[in-house]
């Protein structure tokens, strides 16, 4: 079956990403890929993501499949970016240009 557009910015986020983590409503584990030092700090971000979503719910999805997500600077060279599609996410932690890049790419799909 042909990738999805949610599954299509996951790989282009996978080939630049310096840490992954993967989850979905389907599977109750997590996966986690990446640079040891971010898996904790992934995964917080992510649950406040998720509760925040919970919380305060707000029809703010963008590009296809209304995908929705967010981009943190998290230092002058780098950018965590979240992103979700119905019940399955990702959180990438990324070279701050390529990340830039990337969600501009994804928006004027």
């Amino acid at each position: 079956t042909p990738q999805n557009a949610f599954d299509r910015l996951l790989d282009q986020a996978s080939a630049r990403c310096q840490a992954r983590l993967l989850w979905s409503a389907t599977n109750t584990q997590v996966h986690f890929s990446g640079a040891e030092a971010w898996k904790v700090p992934l995964q917080t971000l992510v649950a406040n993501y998720v509760a925040m979503s919970r919380d305060h719910q707000a029809d703010a999805r963008l590009g296809p499949m209304r995908t929705e997500g967010v981009a943190i600077p998290v230092d002058a060279d780098r950018v965590v970016v979240i992103a979700v599609h119905e019940k399955k996410g990702f959180a990438v932690v990324l070279p701050r240009q390529a990340g830039l890049v990337m969600i501009a790419e994804w928006q004027s799909l």
